[in-house]
């Protein structure tokens, strides 16, 4: 096949000096990389066997390790999100059970050694389960309310409204419009869609914060009702809104949801941009494009507004 023969080439190319890797390379895709992370984690808790790759690409890489405190999984994550280690391990710790069991973190080298999760994925488990992983993360996100300078000094980003409206001037009165609704910010997931939550031991458990942010917490139902149907919409959105409860009136909170779905788009067309920016040349093709569909939908949703 002449691609696979073009991949070659350029594989021994780079092995013999002749054509240097990009420097958007990513860590675990260089020479020494799996060596490195291996002592590490055997540092942390001796090995019993080799570590077997689950999955690698351009944004991550995960490898699973048998070692003397049972199977561990490290997930080495991406330019953008080196404070995903920092951020969940803050989140696991005082949301015991909510998130992954954290044993360690190299926050310099983006790297966050998990144990095993045994559960089922949200999005196999049922409507029911889905809708639980809207509410706990509600909870998390009312729960962290008021903390934003923590989650910053662990390198969280900030994505303040006034960001979106400059993305998007014309959606800027919507912006106007969530800020008088009072919902504050606070941690928002970035990719809260039912595919990012596991279903063990009777419980959810959020997973992937890569894209965490301070910013308003509704935001995330962007991608949270991205493929829901009604009547499982507006189950989902209740869901959702039950946490939330008392910081303003039902009408106001289905308002302000309607918003933050719209403008939650502009933030998904805002990280796909960014990701692709931030991608070695060869590996953009993934991202193109996505930035104009989620802005394209940011449109659609607000000409119903």
């Amino acid at each position: 096949m002449p691609v696979f023969a073009d991949g070659v080439d350029e594989w021994l190319a780079e092995q013999l000096g002749a054509s240097p890797p990009p420097l958007e390379r990513a860590p675990w895709a260089r020479p020494g990389w799996l060596a490195q992370a291996t002592a590490w984690v055997d540092r942390v808790s001796p090995l019993r066997a080799e570590p077997r790759l689950i999955r690698q690409w351009c944004l991550s890489a995960m490898y699973a390790f048998e070692t003397a405190a049972g199977m561990l999984y490290l997930k080495a994550c991406f330019a953008l999100w080196r404070h995903e280690p920092g951020v969940t391990d803050a989140l696991a710790r005082e949301h015991r059970g909510a998130l992954p069991d954290v044993v360690a973190i190299d926050a310099d080298r983006g790297w966050l050694l998990m144990r095993e999760l045994t559960g089922t994925v949200a999005a196999d488990a049922g409507a029911d389960w889905v809708a639980e992983q809207l509410r706990c993360a509600a909870e998390l996100q009312r729960a962290w309310i008021g903390r934003g300078a923590e989650l910053v000094t662990l390198g969280a980003p900030k994505r303040p409204l006034e960001q979106l409206a400059r993305e998007a001037p014309e959606l800027a009165s919507l912006c106007d419009r969530l800020t008088a609704i009072e919902v504050p910010e606070t941690i928002t997931h970035g990719d809260l869609h039912k595919w990012n939550a596991f279903v063990e031991d009777d419980r959810i458990v959020l997973i992937d914060w890569s894209d965490a942010a301070v910013a308003h917490p509704f935001l995330d139902l962007a991608p949270a009702l991205r493929f829901a149907e009604e009547p499982s919409r507006d189950r989902l959105l209740d869901a959702y809104l039950a946490p939330w409860g008392g910081l303003a009136a039902t009408a106001d909170l289905r308002e302000a949801a309607a918003l933050g779905e719209a403008l939650g788009c502009v933030y998904q067309a805002l990280s796909y941009r960014a990701i692709e920016g931030a991608c070695e040349p060869a590996d953009r093709w993934l991202w193109a494009g996505q930035d104009d569909t989620w802005l394209r939908r940011a449109r659609e949703l607000a000409a119903e507004l």
